[in-house]
């Protein structure tokens, strides 16, 4: 046991794996438990409550029950906190909670951290840490009260609310699970909720290094596209140049499809939001099977 152990402290992967395999054990005990099911559903099995934590977990957003139909607001809860576990990362959380609670880590447990973050150097470890948590948590806030601005009056106010928080949250963990009827096709036309969605998207989907390096340039006054790393620099860049070849490959590809004969406001707005989303977050605004082969 102790070789074992000690083989998770210096392997990430090793760590990483049973850290996240334990949250997953943990969400399907809960999704499993009769509370975390909505009234007059059937039970959910142990293998659909094991299919939902995954996919939460790990932000794939596949699912085999409807969240917003099957699952009480106690079972979405849990489904939200995965969520944010899986985008925030339990290595981060941890790593957090190791050096709030007095803890000090060890040279090569700083290193097995640091190495899960994806940074290169193990140095400032709290820094990075409690940064990731403020840039994370500052953007999912900021999208939660434009979306619920933008949706205010749409159902009762509490259901409001606890939509947008859950959207915000799974958009910039770029999950893709919903608690729309089918996913977000009743926000289709809706302008300022598909920016919304789209803008905390690219935003999660940039990574935590890349976040880290602009939100440090910005926080230092420094010039922010000179000093950025060639990393970060790559990632905005690529994911630019994807958005862009996305949008007008929708736009070409569906002009005589479900585009046809739609305002140009619309063309725009379903080209950047699902070249936005399909990449990783998995929302839509459409069905997926009435696009063309080529798109």
């Amino acid at each position: 046991m102790a070789e074992f152990t000690g083989s998770l402290a210096s392997y990430s992967a090793r760590w990483s794996f049973f850290t996240y395999l334990g949250a997953i054990a943990i969400g399907t005990g809960l999704l499993a438990l009769p509370a975390a099911r909505a009234p007059a559903q059937p039970p959910l099995t142990l293998v659909d409550a094991a299919f939902t934590a995954t996919s939460a977990c790990c932000v794939t957003g596949l699912t085999v029950r409807s969240t917003v139909e099957d699952f009480s607001p106690f079972g979405q809860g849990v489904i939200l906190v995965l969520i944010q576990l899986g985008g925030l990362g339990i290595m981060t959380i941890t790593t957090l909670l190791l050096f709030q609670i007095g803890g000090e880590a060890t040279v090569r447990q700083r290193a097995v951290i640091a190495e899960t973050l994806g940074i290169k150097s193990a140095q400032g470890l709290r820094q990075l840490a409690l940064m990731v948590f403020v840039v994370v948590l500052s953007a999912e806030l900021i999208g939660f009260l434009l979306l619920t601005a933008a949706t205010w009056g749409s159902r009762e106010p509490l259901e409001v609310i606890w939509r947008a928080a859950f959207h915000s949250v799974s958009a910039f963990c770029n999950a893709g699970f919903s608690l729309g009827d089918d996913s977000l096709k009743a926000y289709s036309t809706d302008i300022p909720v598909n920016l919304i969605i789209c803008g905390l998207v690219i935003v999660g989907g940039l990574g935590f290094p890349v976040l880290f390096d602009i939100s440090s340039r910005l926080w230092n006054r420094q010039s922010l596209w000179d000093r950025l790393h060639m990393h970060s620099k790559l990632m905005v860049l690529g994911t630019a140049a994807l958005l862009a070849f996305g949008a007008v490959s929708f736009w070409v590809f569906e002009s005589d499809g479900v585009l046809a004969g739609q305002p140009l406001s619309k063309r725009i707005l379903f080209g950047l939001f699902h070249t936005t989303t399909c990449r990783t977050a998995g929302f839509h605004t459409v069905d997926y099977g009435s696009l063309s082969s080529a798109t």
